[in-house]
């Protein structure tokens, strides 16, 4: 039986278990536990080489792309990476597709999909909290570039006041001002138009 898992003398994992997922300075992490035939030594396994080009098969497609990649991988653990700001660099950085909908609403439709393998193997609610903080910072970071030509107030605003939200079915992220700030800007706004009187 266990000469089925045996290449050039050397013996591959039967299954890959993926585990366990974390957060880390922009990427989100994938945990991947190679299963060995059972009684397996050291020795006797495959090099790191060659288990990475298995885990580029086991990840599919998304091996290709620049946003998943290999971060770490010995024998006994991979660590697979979501590049969240190359990500969303590419899909919001040039003339990002930007709708307003009133009354307090700004949709940024995505141009490139999220990898296959999130939607696979990440419990939702877990990245999803995770790429709305990253989207929230990338925001921060860029908002000179992004509202150079449209929306320009956005340029100054305390990114704070806002909501963001990320709909998965419609590949897009909603940023939504608050109901109190708006209150607190209207009465701002109408107190200052008094004052003129």
């Amino acid at each position: 039986m266990i000469k089925k898992y045996i290449l050039e003398n050397k013996i591959s994992p039967k299954n890959f278990d993926w585990y366990h997922h974390e957060s880390e300075k922009g990427e989100y992490l994938f945990y991947i536990n190679p299963i060995w035939p059972v009684g397996t030594v050291s020795k006797d396994k495959i090099e790191d080489s060659e288990m990475r080009e298995k885990i580029k098969k086991n990840i599919g497609t998304d091996a290709k792309k620049d946003y998943i990649y290999i971060k770490d991988i010995n024998s006994r653990r991979v660590t697979v990476a979501f590049r969240a700001n190359r990500w969303l660099k590419d899909n919001f950085l040039k003339d990002p597709k930007v709708t307003y909908k009133f009354p307090r609403s700004l949709e940024w439709k995505w141009r490139k999909s999220l990898p296959l393998i999130i939607m696979k193997k990440v419990p939702w609610k877990t990245f999803e909290k995770f790429i709305e903080k990253e989207f929230k910072q990338f925001l921060k970071e860029n908002q000179k570039r992004l509202f150079k030509d449209k929306f320009k107030i956005l340029k100054k605003v305390n990114y704070n006041w806002f909501i963001y939200e990320v709909d998965l079915d419609r590949n897009k992220f909603i940023v939504k001002m608050k109901y109190s700030v708006m209150i607190l800007l209207y009465k701002a706004a109408k107190l200052g138009v008094e004052s003129l009187k």
